[in-house]
């Protein structure tokens, strides 16, 4: 996964790359590694907001909003989980996004 990582910076492939960092911090919050997961996810948001968020790119932003928010109430930051979660609502309402 970090070779991918490595392969899109490379290539200054921005959609890529923020696809790589958000899986890798779905796989650091899957190994307990709650700091490194919110850091990497929060990191793949910014990269894909910078890419813009329409398409496939504001369905994949508005997913890793939603794992912020969850990070972000596991580890009790409430206030952060609710405004992480109302972004990826209000997303999901523009894009009329529903989860299957």
């Amino acid at each position: 996964m970090q070779a991918s990582d490595q392969i899109h910076k490379r290539a200054n492939d921005r959609w890529g790359e923020a696809q790589t960092v958000g899986t890798l911090g779905a796989i650091a919050r899957d190994e307990g590694e709650a700091d490194l997961a919110y850091e990497l996810v929060a990191q793949s948001v910014t990269i894909a907001r910078e890419v813009g968020d329409t398409g496939f790119v504001a369905w994949w932003t508005c997913g890793m909003l939603a794992e912020l928010a969850a990070l972000s109430l596991k580890a009790r930051r409430i206030d952060e989980a609710e405004a992480r979660a109302r972004e990826s609502l209000a997303l999901a309402e523009e894009l009329r996004y529903r989860a299957m």
